[in-house]
């Protein structure tokens, strides 16, 4: 193997049943099960950020200005959005907290050794894991508009 095209070898479990899942996949796609299983991942991680844009909302706040509300998480909360900043960071942090006590399993997991917590500027707020950044669940932004000449 070259140094251009250096790899990390992983030996991964799977039922015979998935294997057999993969093995015919593989070869529908005229590929390698290897190739078809990194294609997937792969896949799985665009589909991931696509995912916080689809659940974009344009919001017309009554100043005029718009308010950009997307991320994962955006349609499993329901709340008011147009509220002002500080009031709607309290609902955030209300509907994470119910998220974290819930008693589904892979809701619980999203908070797993993460340090969690809504960062508000003087325009947004943002859920973000404490060191790394943007959690991608929640983004709101305020964007002034100028005011239509009549």
């Amino acid at each position: 193997m070259t140094d251009t095209h250096k790899t990390v070898q992983y030996q991964l479990r799977l039922s015979p049943e998935l294997r057999e899942k993969l093995r015919q996949s593989a070869e529908q796609q005229n590929r390698s099960m290897n190739a078809d299983i990194v294609a997937r991942l792969e896949d799985s991680f665009e589909a991931e950020n696509r995912s916080s844009l689809a659940n974009l909302k344009i919001i017309h706040l009554p100043n005029g200005n718009k308010r950009y509300v997307f991320g994962k998480l955006v349609g499993a909360f329901d709340i008011d959005y147009t509220q002002n900043l500080t009031d709607l960071k309290k609902d955030v942090e209300n509907c994470l907290d119910i998220l974290r006590k819930s008693k589904q399993l892979k809701h619980r997991l999203m908070f797993l050794n993460k340090n969690i917590h809504i960062h508000q500027g003087a325009n947004h707020i943002d859920v973000v894991e404490s060191g790394v950044g943007t959690l991608n669940w929640v983004i709101v932004e305020d964007h002034w508009q100028p005011p239509k000449e009549n």
